[in-house]
């Protein structure tokens, strides 16, 4: 998986690159003249204004997430590894399992997948757990989030408990 996949979308946003692109086919055939000139000063000018943020939305909900498994198997909790979400970058989450009694599981296989049903389209990147941490914890890298937005984020568990799935809503706004 590219974890480093350059999207120019997310460092200076899309207004910005539709008035790169008109300011390129100026300088095709480019003459310096004022009004050139001018067109250049006000693209620097938006640039070096942006927000340098732009691309970290808060959830709108707390950063950790806790429901029953559709069997009722287990108690699911998510939440984002370093404490935030970002939108345009590769992060990490941390999934627990717990069974009915309260201990801690061990799965033996979880995926995870998801997307925007408002849109259409599923998540931008395969994310898959790549350590157990002990304690029902599971690190999960390779979770990429392209927009703000409601997302659904469904988890397919494998354990000696037995087969199971959760599915969480969550809301990413800026």
């Amino acid at each position: 998986m590219d974890r480093t996949s350059f999207d120019p979308a997310n460092i200076i946003g899309q207004a910005h690159l539709n008035f790169l692109f008109q300011a390129s086919m100026l300088l095709n055939d480019f003459v310096p003249t004022p009004k050139n000139a001018l067109v250049l000063l006000i693209y620097a000018l938006l640039t070096a204004c942006s927000p340098q943020n732009e691309a970290q939305p808060e959830p709108s909900a707390e950063l950790k997430w806790q429901q029953d498994s559709q069997r009722g198997l287990y108690t699911v909790s998510i939440e984002p590894g370093n404490g935030r979400i970002p939108i345009g970058e590769f992060h990490e989450w941390v999934i627990s399992l717990q069974d009915n009694n309260g201990n801690p599981v061990t799965a033996s296989r979880i995926t995870m997948s998801g997307g925007m049903p408002s849109h259409g389209h599923g998540l931008p990147s395969q994310p898959e757990v790549t350590e157990h941490l002990g304690q029902g914890r599971h690190r999960i890298e390779g979770v990429r989030f392209n927009m703000a937005g409601s997302w659904v984020l469904d988890f397919r568990v494998m354990s000696p408990v037995g087969p199971d799935q959760v599915q969480f809503k969550i809301e990413l706004s800026f």
